[in-house]
């Protein structure tokens, strides 16, 4: 699928990547008449499956590769 804004996907602003995870939860709902389907995503593809399958979108397999994980940032004066 195009993600949104990009190829021949439209677009809605304000950008917001829950919106990104909620377009892969509709395709994958869309695609699973006969039963859960699988998924791959690459990069930030990966991100919004992952992102998806915590909305509860009808994923049986999902694989991810190159997954941009971030540290979450330290707030003032935490350690470790």
């Amino acid at each position: 699928m195009d993600r949104r804004g990009r190829g021949s996907s439209g677009d809605t602003g304000p950008y917001e990547l829950s919106k990104e995870f909620a377009d892969v939860a509709a395709v994958a709902a869309s695609l699973a008449a006969d039963g859960p389907v699988d998924v791959f995503g690459h990069s930030i593809g990966a991100t919004c499956a992952l992102g998806a399958v915590g909305l509860g979108a009808p994923v049986r397999r999902l694989a991810c590769t190159n997954l941009r994980a971030r540290r979450p940032r330290r707030r003032s004066g935490e350690t470790g």
